[in-house]
């Protein structure tokens, strides 16, 4: 997601259990997935935007403003060990240049 002061409201869901991370780091799949593609990586708590576990079948809601000049990757990786395939639902819902309480106001 790059920013020009957009607000994003994020919802994903998972058919097993997820980690989600928010990152503003360069280049996040290389720095997060290991040489061998099973092992994962942590970023630098510095460089986490948002954090969160799901369990499977829970929903994850945000709204993330993304800075202007800025991009932030959403991460999404097995809680876990490596060992499987997952299926992610992500909608991802965005206003161009609106004031946040203007775009709160009509989310809600």
């Amino acid at each position: 997601m790059h920013g020009t002061n957009q607000h994003y409201n994020l919802t994903i869901t998972a058919d097993s259990d997820i980690e989600i991370i928010g990152t503003s780091i360069d280049d996040p799949v290389n720095s997060v997935l290991g040489s061998d593609s099973s092992t994962f990586n942590r970023p630098d708590d510095s460089d986490i935007i948002e954090e969160q576990t799901l369990s499977k079948e829970e929903t994850y809601q945000e709204m993330w403003q993304v800075p202007d000049g800025e991009t932030h990757t959403v991460l999404i990786i097995p809680d876990g060990e490596m060992d499987g395939s997952i299926t992610v639902e992500m909608d991802i819902g965005c206003s161009y240049y609106l004031p946040l309480e203007e775009y709160k106001n009509q989310t809600e």
